[in-house]
C-alpha cells in the first residue's frame, strides 16, 4: 500500500530528516499531493507586522525573519512562520514579485486543521 505524504512527513520528523531529505523521500515514494483548493495571496513586505491583519495577505518582515498571515482556510486565526531555514521556513522571492515558502504550513493545532503550501502567491491546500 502506498504511503500518504502525511505518513512520510511523520516518519521524516521521527528520523530528524532535513527538508531536502524529506523531499527526496517524497520523490522516491512517488507521492502525489492532491490539491483540495487554492487561495491566492498577496505578499506585503513590512518591518513590523500591522495590528490589523488583512485576509489573504502574507506580511513578511525580513528584518525580523518572520512571515505572518491569517489562516488561509478562512478561520482567521493568526499564523506565524519563522523564516531562516533549519527548522524554520525559507522565503523565496521570485523575479516576478511572487513569493514561495519552502516548507508547508500545517495548522494542526487549529480547529480547522488546515495544511497548505504557498508557491508563487498561491496556497495549495492538501
Amino acid at each position: 500500500m502506498k504511503k500518504s505524504a502525511h505518513q512520510i512527513w511523520k516518519e521524516a520528523k521521527e528520523q530528524n530528516l532535513s527538508k531536502k531529505e524529506f523531499k527526496q523521500l517524497l520523490l522516491k515514494e512517488k507521492v502525489i499531493m492532491k490539491t483540495i483548493k487554492k487561495v491566492e495571496i498577496e505578499p506585503v513586505f513590512v518591518e513590523f507586522v500591522p495590528k490589523i491583519i488583512e485576509e489573504n495577505k502574507l506580511y513578511i518582515s525580513e528584518e525580523y525573519n518572520s512571515a505572518v498571515h491569517n489562516c488561509l482556510c478562512g478561520c482567521g486565526l493568526l499564523t506565524v512562520t519563522p523564516l531562516g531555514g533549519g527548522k524554520n521556513w525559507d522565503l523565496v522571492k521570485h523575479s516576478d514579485g511572487k513569493v514561495s515558502l519552502i516548507g508547508s504550513v500545517g495548522n494542526y493545532n487549529f480547529p480547522c486543521k488546515s495544511h497548505y503550501i504557498i508557491t508563487r502567491n498561491i496556497a495549495n491546500f492538501c
